[in-house]
């Protein structure tokens, strides 16, 4: 299990593989919840993810097609999305793990999207298209 936990250290979890593919979100939703000029998210089935500690600070907030996106209600800190569409996962929050998964980014996605001020380099195949 490698563990992770939000910036003021409240809300701590442990998260298990098998993940999914390690992609690169540069979607306008993806920005605004990071900050940054893309997201690292990677999608974890619910029963390989173990909330430890601080689900009293956790809060979402609904995505207009449901689901939503969970933050720390004490640090703001983004932890993870659920989606409607797949059910039973979540997207967790890559910067938030203590130790290495294992994981290596595979891909760009929704670089059609991505900030003007930021230049997509390197070899990881780059995706364009509609984010929600």
């Amino acid at each position: 299990m490698t563990p992770g936990a939000c910036l003021c250290g409240e809300v701590r979890f442990e998260v298990d593989g098998p993940f999914e593919p390690l992609r690169l979100c540069h979607c306008p939703t993806c920005r605004r919840v990071t900050g940054s000029a893309f997201s690292a998210n990677v999608r974890v089935a619910d029963e390989n993810f173990r909330l430890v500690a601080g689900a009293e600070h956790i809060r979402e907030w609904p995505h207009r097609l449901g689901g939503g996106y969970a933050f720390c209600g004490r640090c703001g800190s983004p932890l993870y999305a659920t989606n409607p569409a797949r059910p039973g996962t979540r997207n967790l929050r890559l910067g938030l793990l203590d130790g290495d998964p294992g994981l290596r980014a595979s891909a760009h996605v929704h670089v059609d999207l991505k900030a003007e001020w930021f230049e997509v380099s390197g070899d990881l195949p780059q995706f364009g298209g509609k984010a929600d």
